[in-house]
């Protein structure tokens, strides 16, 4: 849509970190594999997935940005979509 304008460039930038991790805990992603940034088990490069999207860049906040962002630390928050570690079995599931 945006390119119907014909930008110079276009510039992705997202105010969270990827989501890498399955969630049980009320989102309903059950696999990696349904998630945009991977690909035959591999995290996709930025450069990658910015141009499977059309875009000339890709950056997303890191995760400790975001929890300073809001104030809090962040094993006051779940995270597991984003690292991997599930805030009650205190367990990384990084398969």
């Amino acid at each position: 849509m945006l390119k119907e304008y014909s930008p110079k460039e276009i510039h992705l930038a997202l105010a969270t970190p990827p989501i890498m991790y399955p969630c049980d805990l009320g989102v309903s992603i059950r696999t990696k594999e349904e998630l945009f940034v991977w690909d035959d088990g591999n995290a996709k490069s930025n450069d990658k997935m910015a141009e499977e999207l059309g875009v000339d860049s890709l950056t997303y906040l890191p995760l400790e940005d975001l929890c300073e962002s809001v104030g809090k630390p962040m094993n006051q928050f779940c995270t597991r979509c984003f690292s991997g570690i599930h805030p009650l079995k205190k367990e990384c599931d990084r398969k």
